[in-house]
């Protein structure tokens, strides 16, 4: 199943990250697959991970178009990596 998510650096970059995981672990134990992952957040939903990458990202205060651009986000322009 793939899995959506971010590190402490993508925050800053608006940037997302996918890959390809077991459905048990995203579902289960999201919190367990960000580690796994070396992310800070991960959800089977790109639309859950997107909205935390926003608010980290407007917490964070991130430049506004940065924000804007990750908007316009969709989830088939992030490659899914491979180990």
């Amino acid at each position: 199943m793939k899995a959506f998510g971010f590190d402490e650096t993508d925050i800053l970059r608006g940037e997302m990250q996918a890959a390809q995981v077991d459905a048990w672990i995203i579902k289960s134990y999201p919190d367990r697959c960000a580690a796994e992952q070396d992310w800070e957040y991960a959800s089977s939903r790109f639309s859950e991970a997107k909205a935390e990458l926003i608010r980290r990202m407007k917490e964070s205060e991130v430049d506004p178009e940065i924000i804007a651009q990750v908007e316009g986000l969709k989830a088939h322009f992030i490659p899914v990596e491979t180990e």
